[in-house]
């Protein structure tokens, strides 16, 4: 079963990316509209999907350098997201490719740091 979701998740983005590329193929559709109107729609399916599921969350997993490494995820999300959408309006993919394999490595490095169980070599690697 742990196979699926890989493969979902790939089919997914595949699907995604090229209903991205559609979408912004039309005339009068610019990256910062494609954003501004995606992105609020995003937030809005997950907090319905999050208020259905109601994960098990508190307080303190919001606290101290937690906060941080959430805060540092948004923002290095936020970052990518703009400079992607922006290169596939303009079709620079090739140069996209590259920023989005490195978009990981920060995360990766932050989370080896602060969380013990993520110091394996097989689940950095």
């Amino acid at each position: 079963m742990s196979f699926i979701f890989p493969f979902g998740a790939s089919v997914l983005q595949a699907a995604s990316f090229t209903l991205d590329k559609i979408i912004l193929s039309i005339k009068r559709v610019t990256h910062k509209t494609y954003i501004g109107i995606s992105f609020p729609l995003i937030a809005i399916f997950t907090l319905i999907i999050f208020l259905i599921f109601k994960p098990p969350l508190n307080f303190s997993l919001f606290a101290g350098k937690f906060f941080w490494l959430i805060l540092l995820s948004i923002i290095l999300a936020i970052a990518t997201n703009i400079i992607f959408y922006r290169a596939l309006k303009s079709d620079f993919l090739s140069e996209i490719q590259t920023i989005d394999l490195l978009r990981n490595i920060p995360l990766i490095i932050f989370a080896t740091l602060i969380f013990p169980a993520e110091r394996s070599f097989l689940i950095v690697f």
